[in-house]
Protein backbone atom coordinates (compact mmCIF):
# COMPACT_ATOMS: atom_id res chain seq x y z
CA UNK A 1 0.00 0.00 0.00
CA UNK A 2 2.77 2.22 0.87
CA UNK A 3 4.13 1.89 -2.88
CA UNK A 4 0.47 2.48 -4.57
CA UNK A 5 0.46 5.86 -2.49
CA UNK A 6 3.78 7.02 -3.40
CA UNK A 7 2.54 6.09 -7.66
CA UNK A 8 -0.87 7.58 -6.64
CA UNK A 9 1.34 11.10 -4.84
CA UNK A 10 3.17 11.79 -8.27
CA UNK A 11 0.33 11.44 -10.62
CA UNK A 12 -2.30 13.15 -8.47
CA UNK A 13 0.56 16.33 -8.34
CA UNK A 14 1.65 16.43 -12.12
CA UNK A 15 -2.10 16.03 -12.76
CA UNK A 16 -3.70 18.92 -10.53
CA UNK A 17 -0.54 20.86 -12.25
CA UNK A 18 -1.35 19.93 -15.33
CA UNK A 19 -5.25 20.81 -14.54
CA UNK A 20 -3.98 24.41 -13.34
CA UNK A 21 -2.12 24.76 -16.38
CA UNK A 22 -3.68 23.27 -19.01
CA UNK A 23 -7.42 24.23 -18.97
CA UNK A 24 -7.26 27.53 -18.89
CA UNK A 25 -4.50 26.62 -21.74
CA UNK A 26 -6.80 25.04 -23.79
CA UNK A 27 -10.10 27.35 -23.51
CA UNK A 28 -7.56 30.29 -24.32
CA UNK A 29 -6.52 28.68 -27.51
CA UNK A 30 -10.15 27.07 -27.64
CA UNK A 31 -11.76 30.55 -27.56
CA UNK A 32 -8.75 33.03 -28.91
CA UNK A 33 -7.88 32.38 -32.43
CA UNK A 34 -4.65 34.40 -32.64
CA UNK A 35 -3.29 32.01 -29.62
CA UNK A 36 -4.80 29.06 -31.21
CA UNK A 37 -2.56 29.88 -33.96
CA UNK A 38 0.56 30.51 -31.88
CA UNK A 39 0.51 27.70 -29.65
CA UNK A 40 -1.22 24.95 -31.63
CA UNK A 41 1.66 24.00 -33.98
CA UNK A 42 3.46 23.22 -30.57
CA UNK A 43 1.11 21.02 -29.47
CA UNK A 44 1.19 19.25 -33.24
CA UNK A 45 4.85 18.87 -32.89
CA UNK A 46 4.61 17.48 -29.40
CA UNK A 47 1.19 15.11 -29.41
CA UNK A 48 2.87 12.20 -31.64
CA UNK A 49 6.06 12.18 -29.08
CA UNK A 50 4.85 9.00 -26.45
CA UNK A 51 5.95 10.36 -22.79
CA UNK A 52 7.95 7.62 -22.36
CA UNK A 53 10.15 9.10 -24.87
CA UNK A 54 10.96 11.85 -22.01
CA UNK A 55 12.41 9.28 -19.93
CA UNK A 56 16.00 9.37 -21.13
CA UNK A 57 16.06 13.58 -21.67
CA UNK A 58 14.58 14.36 -18.60
CA UNK A 59 16.96 11.67 -16.47
CA UNK A 60 19.70 13.79 -18.25
CA UNK A 61 19.04 17.03 -17.54
CA UNK A 62 17.29 16.20 -14.26
CA UNK A 63 18.69 13.23 -12.78
CA UNK A 64 16.87 10.70 -10.93
CA UNK A 65 15.25 12.22 -7.90
CA UNK A 66 11.26 13.02 -7.40
CA UNK A 67 11.43 15.77 -9.49
CA UNK A 68 11.80 14.08 -13.03
CA UNK A 69 9.18 11.56 -12.18
CA UNK A 70 6.47 14.08 -11.38
CA UNK A 71 7.94 16.07 -14.27
CA UNK A 72 7.58 13.28 -16.79
CA UNK A 73 3.67 12.49 -15.43
CA UNK A 74 2.67 16.28 -16.11
CA UNK A 75 3.51 15.86 -19.33
CA UNK A 76 1.88 13.06 -20.22
CA UNK A 77 -0.99 14.36 -18.92
CA UNK A 78 -1.04 17.69 -19.78
CA UNK A 79 -0.57 17.53 -23.59
CA UNK A 80 -4.14 15.81 -24.01
CA UNK A 81 -5.45 17.49 -21.81
CA UNK A 82 -5.23 20.86 -23.70
CA UNK A 83 -5.80 19.46 -26.62
CA UNK A 84 -9.21 18.25 -25.98
CA UNK A 85 -9.84 21.12 -23.84
CA UNK A 86 -9.08 23.17 -27.14
CA UNK A 87 -10.59 20.76 -29.15
CA UNK A 88 -14.33 20.80 -27.47
CA UNK A 89 -13.89 24.70 -26.97
CA UNK A 90 -13.74 24.93 -31.12
CA UNK A 91 -16.23 22.35 -31.54
CA UNK A 92 -19.21 24.27 -30.07
CA UNK A 93 -22.09 24.98 -32.82
CA UNK A 94 -21.71 28.18 -34.01
CA UNK A 95 -25.45 28.90 -33.91
CA UNK A 96 -25.07 28.87 -29.55
CA UNK A 97 -23.50 31.57 -29.86
CA UNK A 98 -25.24 33.28 -32.13
CA UNK A 99 -28.02 32.46 -29.82
CA UNK A 100 -25.97 33.96 -26.44
CA UNK A 101 -25.08 37.28 -29.10
CA UNK A 102 -29.20 37.92 -29.57
CA UNK A 103 -29.90 37.36 -26.50
CA UNK A 104 -28.09 39.84 -25.23
CA UNK A 105 -25.12 37.91 -23.48
CA UNK A 106 -21.33 39.01 -23.55
CA UNK A 107 -18.59 37.27 -24.39
CA UNK A 108 -17.61 35.89 -20.71
CA UNK A 109 -21.26 35.44 -19.86
CA UNK A 110 -21.24 33.14 -23.89
CA UNK A 111 -17.74 31.36 -22.39
CA UNK A 112 -19.31 30.73 -18.95
CA UNK A 113 -23.16 29.68 -19.91
CA UNK A 114 -22.63 28.24 -23.37
CA UNK A 115 -19.14 27.43 -24.18
CA UNK A 116 -18.15 25.95 -21.31
CA UNK A 117 -20.97 23.93 -20.35
CA UNK A 118 -20.82 22.33 -24.25
CA UNK A 119 -17.53 21.18 -24.07
CA UNK A 120 -17.65 19.58 -20.88
CA UNK A 121 -17.60 16.49 -21.73
CA UNK A 122 -14.65 16.97 -24.44
CA UNK A 123 -12.90 18.16 -21.72
CA UNK A 124 -14.01 15.09 -19.52
CA UNK A 125 -12.34 12.66 -22.13
CA UNK A 126 -9.01 14.73 -21.97
CA UNK A 127 -9.02 14.18 -18.29
CA UNK A 128 -9.77 10.33 -18.52
CA UNK A 129 -7.20 10.46 -21.33
CA UNK A 130 -4.81 12.34 -19.28
CA UNK A 131 -5.25 10.51 -15.81
CA UNK A 132 -4.80 7.33 -18.11
CA UNK A 133 -1.39 8.49 -19.80
CA UNK A 134 -0.52 9.83 -16.27
CA UNK A 135 -0.54 6.41 -14.87
CA UNK A 136 1.39 4.79 -17.38
CA UNK A 137 4.08 7.13 -17.62
CA UNK A 138 4.84 7.13 -13.87
CA UNK A 139 5.17 3.54 -13.58
CA UNK A 140 7.52 3.39 -17.12
CA UNK A 141 9.17 6.01 -14.98
CA UNK A 142 9.31 4.44 -11.22
CA UNK A 143 10.75 1.79 -13.16
CA UNK A 144 13.94 3.10 -14.01
CA UNK A 145 15.51 4.47 -10.89
CA UNK A 146 12.73 4.49 -8.34
CA UNK A 147 13.01 3.15 -4.95
CA UNK A 148 9.44 3.25 -4.25
CA UNK A 149 6.29 3.03 -6.01
CA UNK A 150 4.17 -0.12 -8.22
CA UNK A 151 7.00 0.31 -11.26
CA UNK A 152 10.05 0.63 -8.55
CA UNK A 153 8.14 -3.56 -7.37
CA UNK A 154 7.86 -4.42 -11.14
CA UNK A 155 11.61 -4.03 -11.63
CA UNK A 156 12.82 -4.96 -8.12
CA UNK A 157 10.58 -8.29 -8.88
CA UNK A 158 11.83 -8.84 -12.94
CA UNK A 159 15.56 -8.00 -11.47
CA UNK A 160 15.42 -11.17 -8.48
CA UNK A 161 13.27 -13.50 -9.99
CA UNK A 162 10.03 -13.17 -8.11
CA UNK A 163 7.23 -13.86 -10.25
CA UNK A 164 5.06 -13.65 -7.34
CA UNK A 165 5.77 -9.73 -7.07
CA UNK A 166 5.47 -8.93 -10.49
CA UNK A 167 2.32 -10.28 -10.81
CA UNK A 168 1.09 -8.91 -7.70
CA UNK A 169 2.59 -5.39 -9.04
CA UNK A 170 0.62 -5.67 -12.21
CA UNK A 171 -2.41 -7.02 -11.05
CA UNK A 172 -2.61 -4.00 -8.64
CA UNK A 173 -1.93 -1.72 -11.55
CA UNK A 174 -4.64 -2.55 -13.66
CA UNK A 175 -6.98 -2.57 -10.51
CA UNK A 176 -5.72 1.21 -9.68
CA UNK A 177 -6.42 2.20 -13.01
CA UNK A 178 -9.63 0.70 -13.60
CA UNK A 179 -10.64 2.84 -10.14
CA UNK A 180 -9.25 5.90 -11.43
CA UNK A 181 -11.34 5.39 -14.82
CA UNK A 182 -14.85 4.40 -12.92
CA UNK A 183 -14.12 7.49 -10.95
CA UNK A 184 -14.03 10.12 -13.54
CA UNK A 185 -16.82 8.04 -15.13
CA UNK A 186 -18.79 8.14 -12.50
CA UNK A 187 -18.02 12.55 -11.72
CA UNK A 188 -18.55 12.93 -15.34
CA UNK A 189 -22.12 11.65 -14.68
CA UNK A 190 -22.50 14.34 -11.57
CA UNK A 191 -20.57 17.13 -13.18
CA UNK A 192 -22.68 17.02 -16.56
CA UNK A 193 -26.01 14.96 -16.33
CA UNK A 194 -27.03 16.52 -19.90
CA UNK A 195 -24.46 14.01 -21.73
CA UNK A 196 -25.69 11.27 -20.02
Amino acid sequence: LGHVGFSLRRVLIAFGLAVLLGLPLGLLMGWNRTCEKIVAPIFEVLRPIPPIAWIPIVIMWFGIGEFPKVLLVFIGTFVPLVINTSTGIEMVDKINLDVGHVFGGNNRQILTDIVIPTALPSIFAGIRTSVSSGWTTVLAAEMLGARKGLGALVTRGWQGSDMALVLVSVITIAIIGALLSLGLQKLEKVVCPWNN
